[in-house]
């Protein structure tokens, strides 16, 4: 049977390469489906059946969090559709700017504490965006601007840390 599968897995692979609407084809869900079953003769009843528990779990989970996917189309299909459509609706939300109301006002709003220096110069925490543009400004400061951003960004966050609480007295 392994071999059987592994043929079927080879038959996927270059039918992909060879035709390019290969993924809407029905074809692809055949030889999926061929493989999956062959998959599961493999395996004991039981886990058999907590997979396919787990599997239709999984997809509920995906057609509530991304309704309106047309369910005519197979199974494996839709949940495909509905994870893509996440992570680009995820990557849309990432690529948003910080709220107004979260940017702060002020430097001291973002200066890290000394607790904060520390435990980034240890390696055990790492800076925040605006904590990280407040350190690189205070460091070219205290460099008498010999060093660039870019000198400093190289030369590490815990580099960075261990310069301010070097040469500043922070609270």
């Amino acid at each position: 049977m392994s071999s059987l599968r592994a043929l079927l897995l080879d038959c996927g692979t270059a039918l992909r390469r060879a035709v390019p609407d290969f993924e809407s084809s029905p074809l692809r869900a055949r030889i999926e489906d061929a493989i999956l079953g062959l998959s599961n003769t493999e395996e004991s009843p039981e886990a058999q059946l907590r997979v396919r528990r787990e599997r239709d779990e999984l997809r509920q989970a995906l057609a509530d969090a991304v309704p309106g996917v047309n369910d005519n189309i197979p199974a494996a299909e839709a949940a495909r559709l509905r994870m893509r459509m996440l992570i680009e609706a995820g990557a849309r939300i990432r690529a948003l700017p910080t709220p107004v109301h979260q940017t702060p006002a002020e430097p001291v709003d973002v200066q890290p504490t000394r607790e904060t220096l520390q435990d980034v110069a240890a390696g055990s925490r790492t800076l925040t965006r605006e904590e990280r543009e407040w350190c690189l400004s205070e460091a070219m400061v205290l460099s008498g601007f010999r060093k660039t951003p870019v000198q400093l960004i190289e030369s590490g966050e815990p580099e960075l840390a261990k310069m301010i609480l070097a040469g500043s007295p922070l609270t």
